[in-house]
């Protein structure tokens, strides 16, 4: 089996890398176990193999025919589609014919700024992704496109891991992704698959703040100011420590312009317009959770709209915006978990958007978005979601990093 992948890989000029090698490997264990017990595939060939990338298609008739040799099976054309689907699932480059534009790349990179315009505008820490991890991006969607198509799950070892790891970015990229769904009409995208973008966004957002200029504020400025200075390096090798002074002469007339972030050991009485994280000497694991926080409080609030939340205690406001739920259509319900969702409701009589939170009796809560037929859901209203279904999942409690040790 083996040897039949690495020949696939070098016709294609590209190595299938985990989790994608078993998924491929184990659909040919079951065509050769299907076909061997007499229950391979006759249905005929979908509408998608009039559209087959041609390289791809070419190697699986090849797989199959050496598959064929090999376990003296014969397999048809429907499985060598079937081949063809996990293969074009599991990652690589191809080459267009006759240099023509690949309108499937345009689109992927569409999607991909989209993505992370859009999630930039949401999360409260400003990030940028270089050109190298852009790139890391548009690899990974194509055969993730080719995935959600074809309906074929990959696993993610690191699922709960990542969710555990990084709540608010889970949360983040599962409601970018709903949105990218809804707008490019996509079909339903798991949260194993939005776990490995979360990889991608997390490691942008780990740039950002590992670039950072700050100043270290203790009651004196010196003793356990050098050791502190030493220990915030082995965390944060990379920020830049620009200043060390005592508490007295920065409430003198000290100039933050340069500064990203404080970092005190006292209590400080002073107005900043600059985040301020309290920390002790001797700087813990503690002390570390509490700088990243510090940088989300510090930063820009999230881009929200005063739209119209009705509460479950609002009763007379619930009971007219249910009526007009009643009415509306339902369009798509994302699940956070068991015990939280989003759904999106459309009317031709809407004019703006209406939320309303529902709480039943074990406990579960749904948020209802209200909106027009054909309007894009706003930005702003992104925004109020993500802090709406941030209080709901994380009670409102958000990491600097963004990850939390719940």
């Amino acid at each position: 089996m083996e040897a039949i992948i690495e020949k696939a890989e070098k016709l294609l000029q590209f190595r299938i890398a985990e989790p994608y090698y078993i998924n491929l490997v184990t659909h040919i264990l079951i065509l050769i176990y299907r076909t061997k017990n007499g229950k391979t595939i006759y249905a005929g060939l979908q509408a998608e193999a009039n559209q087959y990338d041609s390289s791809f298609y070419s190697v699986s008739q090849k797989i199959a025919r050496w598959l064929e040799d090999i376990f003296s099976i014969q397999v048809n054309q429907e499985e060598v589609f079937y081949i063809y689907r996990y293969l074009t699932s599991s990652g690589g480059i191809t080459v267009q014919p006759d240099n023509k534009p690949d309108e499937v790349d345009q689109r992927l990179e569409e999607i991909a700024r989209e993505m992370i315009r859009l999630s930039g505008r949401i999360c409260p820490i400003p990030f940028a992704f270089s050109p190298s991890l852009y790139q890391a991006l548009l690899l990974h969607l194509r055969p993730m496109m080719n995935r959600i198509i074809y309906n074929i799950e990959i696993k993610n070892s690191l699922l709960d891991q990542i969710k555990e790891e990084f709540p608010e970015v889970m949360l983040l990229l599962e409601l970018v992704i709903w949105k990218i769904r809804l707008q490019y009409r996509l079909p339903y995208i798991n949260e194993a698959e939005i776990s490995y973008l979360v990889v991608y966004f997390q490691s942008a957002i780990e740039e950002a703040i590992s670039k950072k200029k700050v100043m270290i504020v203790c009651s004196t400025g010196v003793g356990t100011s050098h050791l502190l200075e030493k220990r915030i390096k082995n965390h944060f090798p990379e920020w830049n420590i620009t200043h060390i002074v005592s508490a007295k002469d920065l409430e003198k007339d000290m100039k933050l312009e340069v500064v990203d972030l404080i970092i005190s050991t006292v209590k400080l009485d002073v107005s900043l317009d600059k985040p301020v994280a309290y920390v002790s000497a001797l700087f813990n694991k503690a002390d570390e959770k509490r700088i990243r926080e510090s940088f989300v409080t510090g930063q820009r609030g999230l881009i929200t709209e005063a739209t119209e939340v009705i509460e479950d205690d609002q009763q007379s406001s619930r009971n007219e915006i249910s009526k007009e739920f009643s009415q509306a259509t339902l369009v798509d319900c994302l699940a956070i978990h068991e015990a939280l969702e989003l759904c999106l409701y459309r009317t031709a009589t809407q004019r703006s958007v209406r939320i309303l939170r529902r709480s039943d009796s074990k406990n579960k809560t749904k948020l209802l978005v209200l909106m027009g037929e054909k309007e894009a859901v706003p930005d702003t209203v992104m925004g109020t979601l993500y802090r709406m279904l941030q209080e709901d999942y994380t009670g409102g409690t958000i990491n600097g990093s963004i990850h939390s040790n719940r």
